[in-house]
């Protein structure tokens, strides 16, 4: 029996290919799931021009109050991001990319580019 979806289009496999690559480059594969979702989460803010802190991405339902910080802490332990206390705003601490997480989505945005063409 001959298959009938022989014609699917291969984009969404090379962007898996190409997201695991980069993953590879920049050891991003060390994040589970739920770290790597609050991370395109800050990422998607800051593309935004949005200044996140902690109190917004315990309020975004993500997942608990305990569990967000717990991410947090592990995605800054990793190096992926920096959590600055905000100037005259205590107790906020503010959220930022680092710059391995800004390398990251650039590789990643670059890959997209050149397999879309």
């Amino acid at each position: 029996m001959a298959h009938k979806h022989k014609d699917i289009d291969d984009l969404y496999f090379r962007f898996l290919n190409l997201k695991r690559a980069v993953e590879d480059v920049t050891k991003l594969k060390t994040l589970d799931a739920l770290e790597e979702e609050i991370l395109n989460y800050i990422a998607k803010a800051t593309l935004l021009g949005r200044t996140l802190n902690v109190t917004d991405l315990i309020h975004s339902d993500i997942a608990s109050p305990v569990t967000v910080h717990k991410r947090l802490g592990n995605l800054k332990k990793l190096g992926y991001i920096h959590i600055e206390p905000v100037r005259g705003g205590y107790p906020a601490k503010a959220i930022s990319l680092s710059e391995k997480a800004v390398r990251f989505f650039n590789e990643l945005s670059s890959g997209l580019q050149s397999i879309t063409r």
